[in-house]
């Protein structure tokens, strides 16, 4: 049952992958950007899965997985922002964060560790930069439904997912300390949290279809 319920997580990627397939073309930049980003997080994630199945440790990969994430969805932001400051600065956090990250591995967290410092840094990172496009766009005259916005719907997908995730990110090295079936509970919150984000990003897509 728990690998069934692991399955479904992992391959309801391709439920917005699929949709954010449709008319590729012309989709808008941050359209496509965040459809790499897809491509990026569910193949990690299958290729996770068979470690998991076939008891392999795939600790050491999270560390390269976190950086990956955070450079992928900031070309998604950097897209989306539309001042030359707020860009600027998308650039060099993401460089700051490779910095850190690598400090991290080298002194403080050893890729034989959850990199919990980075993945929460990470999270909280991603969360300001969702509440940043959402304050844009309440300075903008609005001149369509909001749910007709794309952006809106995949903004608020990655903000549902980090900012429920946090604190499993935080206590990720405690959490595999509790009891087995505590674990299974945390983490299929997690799952949930990343079916609820792909359904999210699955409207966005579906709507920008539409225009």
């Amino acid at each position: 049952m728990l690998f069934f319920i692991l399955y479904v997580i992992v391959y309801s990627v391709f439920i917005p992958a699929v949709a954010g397939s449709v008319r590729f073309k012309k989709h808008s930049p941050s359209s496509r950007a965040l459809f790499y980003f897809l491509l990026f997080s569910g193949t990690v994630d299958i290729v996770v899965l068979q470690f998991t199945l076939h008891n392999i440790n795939s600790t050491p990969g999270l560390h390269f997985y976190t950086v990956g994430e955070l450079l992928s969805l900031s070309y998604f932001f950097y897209q989306i922002f539309n001042t030359g400051l707020k860009k600027r600065v998308i650039v060099i956090v993401a460089i700051s964060f490779v910095i850190l990250s690598i400090i991290n591995t080298c002194f403080f967290q050893s890729l034989h560790q959850d990199n919990t410092y980075t993945r929460s840094l990470e999270a909280l990172i991603l969360i300001a930069y969702c509440f940043m496009y959402f304050d844009q766009e309440s300075r903008i005259r609005q001149t369509i439904k909001w749910e007709k916005k794309p952006a809106n719907w995949f903004v608020t997908g990655l903000l549902v997912y980090f900012a429920g995730a946090f604190f499993l990110f935080l206590f990720s090295n405690i959490i595999t300390k509790l009891s087995y079936s505590t674990q299974n509970i945390l983490w299929g919150l997690h799952g949930a949290l990343q079916i609820i984000m792909y359904l999210l990003i699955t409207a966005g897509y579906i709507n920008e279809r539409g225009k």
